[in-house]
């Protein structure tokens, strides 16, 4: 499980940062009444792309549309974090510098935030698209019918067969597991990366279908494509926290942001409070999202121990809009 810290401060953040994108977009077009085309609105997927050790290559996503997003590369941690214009679902694609297709990943995102690119994602991918070769999709996404109701029964087969080595590799809340969003360390060898390590998967596919075979160490894996998946339990969507268990608090978070002079709140509650303005402003991967998507520079933070701000500004074709979060924590 992930620090408390990181936890709500990605929870806080990716909130407003959610409200910011929108105000600006709406205050780009309003500003240019129409007349200069604005800049295609993103959204940023961050996650870790491993088979146990961190993966070695590129991601690239794509949205519904078809849109491929610039391929980015992959950490020596396994970390990504690839921007793609809107329109979910995104398919997500790890390149394998071998020009291998067999040794490239594949994952799938409902919405923007925390998604994963691992062996099991592409297991469940593969089982959604009916065992067909998925590198086809990379091309067709557009057309293709994986819908979220898909993935996430191929996601809960993986669970399902998996349960007892999650229990066993010191996972709880087993039957809650989401392979797509759950957060672990690419090469710690613990938890899911522990499993990622122990379970394997090789495939064999001809133009039209896949085959695998799946080891638990060196011993053949009874894996089952049929397995019952009651008592399993998936959100796609619950990619805030990466399908870990969100820590709660005592404190109600008002969050207002103001875009061009226009003010939208948004209130959180239940969450815990920063202990200080390191706690508060220091979050890389937030940070990240900002640098990473296209006009967005985050410009300051302050936190004095119950009220928080952060400024920052948009990229627009009349100039730079400023805007401003304000948090107050009750």
């Amino acid at each position: 499980m992930q620090p408390l810290k990181t936890a709500f401060s990605k929870n806080r953040l990716s909130l407003a940062l959610a409200v910011t994108a929108a105000l600006s977009l709406s205050a780009c077009n309003n500003d240019n009444n129409n007349s200069t085309p604005t800049t295609p609105a993103t959204s940023t997927l961050s996650g870790t792309a491993a088979t146990g050790k961190a993966f070695v290559g590129k991601i690239e996503a794509i949205n519904k549309a078809g849109i491929k997003s610039a391929p980015v590369t992959v950490g020596a941690d396994g970390k990504f974090s690839v921007t793609v214009e809107n329109g979910a679902p995104y398919l997500l694609h790890a390149i394998s510098p071998s020009g291998d297709p067999l040794q490239d990943l594949y994952s799938y995102a409902a919405a923007a935030g925390n998604t994963n690119v691992t062996s099991l994602t592409t297991q469940a991918v593969l089982d959604a698209n009916e065992n067909k070769p998925l590198a086809a999709l990379i091309n067709s996404w557009a057309t293709a019918t994986l819908t979220d109701a898909k993935i996430i029964a191929s996601a809960k087969k993986v669970t399902a067969n998996l349960k007892d080595i999650f229990t066993a590799k010191g996972l709880t809340d087993v039957t809650k597991i989401n392979p797509f969003t759950y957060r672990f360390t690419a090469g710690s060898g613990v938890g899911l990366d522990g499993v990622m390590d122990q379970v394997k998967f090789t495939y064999n596919c001809s133009a039209t279908a896949c085959s695998y075979d799946v080891k638990n160490g060196e011993s053949t894996f009874g894996w089952s494509a049929t397995i019952d998946t009651s008592g399993i339990t998936i959100d796609l969507k619950d990619v805030t926290n990466g399908g870990n268990p969100v820590p709660t608090g005592s404190y109600t978070l008002e969050i207002v942001t103001t875009v061009s002079g226009i003010s939208t709140p948004v209130t959180v509650k239940n969450i815990p409070k920063p202990a200080n303005k390191a706690e508060f402003c220091d979050d890389s991967s937030v940070k990240s999202a900002y640098t990473q998507t296209a006009g967005l520079t985050l410009k300051s933070c302050e936190f004095d121990g119950t009220k928080g701000r952060i400024t920052a500004e948009i990229a627009s074709p009349i100039g730079a809009i400023p805007y401003s979060i304000d948090y107050t924590y009750k």
